[in-house]
């Protein structure tokens, strides 16, 4: 058990890199399926663990149930945006997987 409601899968996510002068920042997109109407779903930076792999943004989603919700498999989708170092590569999202992230090019 992950301790998600909805159904995510890493071929769903995307990371892409965006640079503003001096600062990079992770845009990460994904989609997912939740068991009802009404999910509030987000992501969010989360803790790599004890031996964090280097180069590698970890995030976490976070699912809201609704109270009340109709019976219907919903479509959801996060997106957010993190400031990172030069260093980042990859995204690891916990309970989901890892996926690359895309320079512009």
């Amino acid at each position: 058990m992950d301790g998600l409601s909805c159904s995510w899968s890493v071929e769903d996510f995307e990371a892409f890199a965006i640079y503003t002068g001096e600062s990079r920042h992770i845009r990460v997109i994904g989609t997912g399926t939740c068991p009802t109407t009404g999910f509030e779903v987000g992501i969010e930076v989360t803790n790599g663990g004890i031996n964090p792999t280097p180069g590698r943004l970890h995030l976490a989603l976070t699912e809201v149930e609704p109270a009340v919700g109709g019976a219907a498999l919903t479509p959801v989708g996060v997106q957010d945006f993190f400031d990172v170092g030069q260093d980042i590569t990859e995204v690891a999202i916990r309970h989901v997987g890892v996926i690359p992230v895309s320079e512009p090019g």
